[in-house]
């Protein structure tokens, strides 16, 4: 009732395993989660293609950057935080991150529609999940290249439809959206598609053998400024 579109993906199955002898201390790999049998560590990574139409197709992302700013000394607060918002014009421009340290905020607005206090009306995205833990020239990386980022942003395009290609277990290294933005391509007061990556790493735990309990995950979609 208050507009907001919430998606939950339930994680479960059986962890690949790997025997051991039972002799030392074989966990930096995995955890011991049965007698000699490792759970190997592993990440598992979902990228989600929202379509966005936000009263029209003439759609932008506005990123707002969370930033703390210092206070003169006179004053007993010594610093509190601001938002700064600008306007993704390029594919490369909205390639996004958020991190704990450098916290952003992004929504998908329709500039040429301003909602009653004055601002465009919107959708922010909530769901920032960990980013890949592999090297850049990694090949299993490369093969997934919609990993690097947590948010993407492309003008729309019938023919992109899936982040890491159209057949990722068959494919060379880049294909999907590393290959799609590469042309920089305008994003801004356009059809767009956002692509919001959400991943996590899983340790597994004794807990976990046989058969995994469901871990959930969630990211949301809500209104901002109607």
């Amino acid at each position: 009732q208050d507009g907001t579109l919430k998606m939950n993906l339930g994680a479960t199955g059986m962890d690949q395993t790997k025997g051991i002898s039972g002799k030392g201390n074989d966990e930096l790999y995995g955890r011991l989660i049965a007698p000699n049998l490792i759970g190997v560590n592993h990440s598992h990574f979902f990228s989600f293609r929202l379509d966005m139409d936000v009263d029209g197709t003439a759609n932008s992302l506005m990123v707002d950057r969370l930033q703390t700013e210092r206070l003169p000394e006179s004053n007993p607060r010594r610093s509190l935080w601001k938002v700064l918002s600008s306007v993704a014009r390029t594919e490369s421009e909205a390639q996004r991150h958020s991190t704990m340290s450098e916290p952003e905020i992004w929504r998908i607005v329709n500039p040429g529609v301003m909602g009653p206090y004055g601002s465009p009306v919107g959708y922010q995205i909530d769901g920032h999940g960990a980013m890949t833990l592999l090297s850049p020239d990694d090949y299993m990386q490369r093969r997934a290249g919609f990993t690097n980022h947590t948010l993407w942003v492309t003008p729309f395009n019938q023919d992109e439809v899936f982040a890491a290609g159209d057949y990722p277990t068959v494919s060379t290294a880049g294909e999907g959206l590393p290959t799609w933005t590469a042309a920089n391509r305008s994003v801004a007061n356009t059809d767009v598609v956002a692509w919001l990556t959400l991943g996590f790493h899983h340790v597994p735990r004794p807990e976990d053998w046989p058969i995994m309990p469901v871990a959930w995950h969630s990211f949301e979609i809500r209104p901002v400024g109607f």
